[in-house]
C-alpha cells in the first residue's frame, strides 16, 4: 500500500544527478510524482532521469541548470513547465 500518493504532482529536485538528490527523486517517482531531475551537469541529469524511467516509465525528465544563476533557473522552470506542467514540490 502506498500511503503517500503524489499522483498528478510534479516535483523539481535540484542536485538530483547523484547521491541523496538522486535517491530523493527516485523516491518521489515511486510515490507517483513526475520528477524534474536537475543537475549542473547535463549528462548526470539525463542519466539519473533515465535510471528512474527504467523503473517508473515516463516519470522523470532531466534538465541541466545552474541554480546559482537566476536566468538559468528561470530557463529550467520554463522547460519543466513545458515538459510536465506546473511544479508542486521543490526539493533543493
Amino acid at each position: 500500500m502506498n500511503i503517500l500518493d503524489l499522483s498528478g504532482r510534479t516535483a523539481l529536485v535540484t542536485g538530483a544527478g547523484q547521491g541523496v538528490g538522486q535517491e530523493t527523486a527516485r523516491r518521489l517517482a515511486a510515490h507517483g510524482a513526475q520528477v524534474i531531475v536537475n543537475d549542473y551537469f547535463a549528462d548526470r541529469a539525463a542519466a539519473a532521469a533515465a535510471d528512474i524511467n527504467a523503473v517508473y516509465p515516463g516519470a522523470a525528465v532531466g534538465i541541466s541548470a545552474d541554480v546559482s544563476d537566476l536566468a538559468s533557473v528561470r530557463a529550467m522552470a520554463e522547460a519543466a513547465k513545458a515538459n510536465l506542467g506546473p511544479i508542486h514540490i521543490l526539493v533543493n
